[in-house]
This record gives C-alpha cells, structure tokens and sequence, in this order.
C-alpha cells in the first residue's frame, strides 16, 4: 500500500493583480486535476488576501511527478508576477503544516502598517475635537478620540490595509511567504 502524500501552496495575493491570480487559479486547478495520482484539492482563502491549496496525491512519487512536469512550472512562472507563495509537502495520513498568516509577518512591517493607519485618523480627529471642544481637559478629549479611532481602525481601516498590505507584509528576505514569526 503508498503512503498518501500532500501538497500545501500558499499565496499572498498582489493587491493589483486579483484578477490575474483568479484567472492562474482556474487553469491550475483544471491543470492539477489532470495530474497522476491526484486526489483532490481543498482551497482555503483567508479575507486578507491569503490562499492555500491542499492536494492529496495517492503517492510520493505521484507528488513529486508533478512537481517536476513542464505543466506545472510553467503555471508557477505564470503565478510568480501575482502573488508571492509557500509550497510545503508531506507523506502519510497525519500531517501537521505551518501557514501563513498576519501573525507570521515581520513585526517592523506590522507596525509600519498599523501606525500608517493610526497617524492619520488620530491626526483628523484630535485636531477636530481641540477646535470644537477646546475647553475640554486633554483626558476628556482622549475619551471621546480613543473610541472612535478604535472602532474605524476594526471595522473600516485595518480589514482593508491588511488586505491590501499582506502581499508585502508576509514576504521573506527571498521573496517567499513566512511561516514563522520573527
């Protein structure tokens, strides 16, 4: 009996070319389906902008045919201007694999992209609230800047700049995802 072996390919999505990825997704799919050995894929997308594939083949060796086909490094070329990827593989039935996530990017780049955020709101708003309420105690004015810097940071601002920023904010030194945490 072969020891089933999986394939698991992340992507960080470059925030400009969605389309062209959604496009590289249907042929790889159709592509992949094709493969020897290949017994499904389960396709997972993150809402900021991350996609990982999990494929199971029936062997090692079916996996790494594939890996090594014409048909499969073209569609990585093709893939490549895109979005930014991570390709993990394992054989048997239990696997335990390590994906890409906002926690797995580089801290400087986290606080890049949140303090980003953050400077202008906190600039709109503590300017508006000392020319309207000029008289208030500087406590007071933070009670009533906080809350709202907070909520626009949760529902509106962040869930688009992660999206927009996890291209960048998850690539490695080489150009890969990260797994881990620095």
């Amino acid at each position: 009996m072969q020891t089933p072996a999986t394939l698991v390919e992340s992507f960080a999505i470059h925030p400009a070319r969605t389309e062209q990825f959604d496009r590289w997704v249907e042929a790889y799919l159709k592509a992949l389906e094709q493969a020897e050995g290949h017994g499904g894929t389960l396709r997972l997308e993150q809402a900021s902008a991350i996609h990982h594939f999990i494929s199971s083949f029936q062997s090692q060796t079916d996996l790494d045919a594939w890996r090594r086909s014409e048909t499969y490094r073209k569609l990585c070329e093709e893939r490549r201007p895109c979005s930014a990827a991570l390709v993990q593989h394992g054989t048997g039935r239990a696997l335990c694999f390590t994906v890409p996530s906002e926690a797995t990017a580089r801290k400087w780049k986290r606080f890049l992209i949140v303090w980003a955020s953050v400077l202008p709101v906190l600039l709109v708003l503590n300017t508006s609230v000392r020319t309207m309420l000029p008289g208030l105690p500087p406590i007071v004015q933070l009670c009533i800047t906080s809350p709202i810097l907070t909520a626009l940071l949760t529902w509106v601002i962040l869930p688009r700049v992660q999206r927009w920023s996890s291209y960048w904010m998850l690539q490695g030194s080489d150009g890969k995802l990260q797994r881990d945490p620095d």
